[in-house]
């Protein structure tokens, strides 16, 4: 923060975190473009695995953690994480196999929109509403096409089915 104990925020700050923001969400949507090519070799909980192996190459490249000395707890937390970020990854590629990257990525920013929503105290807050309604809309398929159903609710990763892997051949256009 900038400008001592007055809550404001640097102009620089906001940069750094809305470059922070837009490079994960391309790094997400850039890598699920790209795991499409694997489900039919490898799976969604193979490209899964992979996807969650290499990340951790990055991350044990960039970031050394010591690891010794760890109590049970911080060993707890780390697979609980672990966990939600596999459960997570695994319904949004269960999605992508069923319905168009667009359409899942749109339904999977609901969720926070809808809570941002909700939690907001701005009139402001609801002009972005407004506007980011109509770029989901555009996503919908209209006219004769159809769309899986559990698709968006993966994609929303409201829940995870086991045997969901069971159906294929869903659109898996960009």
């Amino acid at each position: 923060m900038s400008g001592g104990d007055s809550g404001e925020v640097s102009m620089e700050s906001r940069l750094i975190s809305a470059a922070l923001v837009i490079g994960a969400g391309t790094s997400l949507l850039l890598g699920a473009a790209l795991v499409i090519s694997l489900f039919d070799e490898v799976g969604e909980a193979g490209a899964v695995l992979l996807r969650l192996f290499f990340a951790a190459v990055v991350l044990l490249a960039l970031w050394r953690p010591t690891l010794a000395g760890r109590d049970a707890r911080a060993w707890r937390y780390a697979v609980i994480f672990g966990v939600v970020v596999a459960g997570l990854n695994f319904t949004f590629f269960e999605a992508i196999d069923r319905a168009p990257l667009g359409i899942v990525s749109s339904t999977a920013f609901l969720g926070p929109l809808a809570i941002a929503l909700v939690a907001s105290r701005r009139a402001i807050d609801l002009v972005w509403v407004a506007m980011a309604a109509p770029g989901v809309f555009l996503f919908t398929p209209l006219g004769g096409g159809s769309l899986d159903p559990l698709a968006p609710a993966l994609g929303a990763g409201r829940r995870c089915t086991p045997g969901a892997g069971a159906q294929r051949g869903g659109p898996r256009s960009v």
